[in-house]
């Protein structure tokens, strides 16, 4: 069995001002004793379209198969990360991500519904949580619940800036004491038999 996820990466430049924010943020909270944060690594920095759970190696292939063939149907496409939020809530913190603005949400949306139709197909339950594109860029760890708002100045609006995103990428994940690690098993150029 393997727990797996289906996400797209963000190039690199963008992943670095992604990195460049965390690192920012993580000073920011460092005067305050009670909370911590663990950031999500630089090589870990995705945004899920679709988390599928434990699956067999038989089923990891139709899963596959489906996936190659929604792909040629798609095309590549651009994304813009912008603004900050959290999960549950901004007032009281788990989960710190970066968004996207509306015109990606609803470009990552529609393709969210494509994956899941298809997953659907094969006998995989849909999502239960409503969709909320996001890249998570750390874990709060704190004795009383974190407001982000009061820890950093508004960033809704701020621009991280854009990628073109040419593949959806079939990830294993795995967590050991260090956190989760993330490991392609297979990447689906879109627009493109192969």
């Amino acid at each position: 069995m393997k727990r797996v996820f289906i996400a797209i990466e963000m190039s690199i430049d963008l992943s670095h001002r992604l990195v460049r924010f965390q690192e920012s943020f993580e000073k920011q909270i460092d005067t305050d004793s009670d909370v911590s944060i663990r950031l999500t690594r630089p090589e870990n920095i995705h945004a899920t379209l679709q988390f599928i759970g434990d699956v067999s190696e038989e089923l990891l292939f139709v899963i596959s198969e489906k996936l190659k063939e929604l792909s040629t149907s798609l095309f590549p496409f651009q994304v813009s990360a912008k603004g900050i939020g959290a999960f549950p809530s901004n007032d009281e913190a788990k989960v710190l991500w970066a968004g996207f603005d509306a015109q990606s949400t609803d470009l990552l949306e529609l393709i969210r519904r494509a994956i899941e139709k298809e997953l659907d197909s094969i006998g995989l339950e849909k999502e239960k949580r409503p969709f909320v594109p996001h890249i998570t860029l750390g874990r709060f760890r704190a004795m009383k619940p974190v407001n982000i708002d009061e820890l950093s100045k508004d960033l809704s609006g701020h621009l991280f800036g854009t990628t073109m995103i040419r593949d959806i990428i079939l990830f294993e994940s795995r967590s050991d004491d260090q956190g989760f690690r993330y490991k392609v098993l297979d990447r689906f150029r879109l627009g493109k038999a192969t």
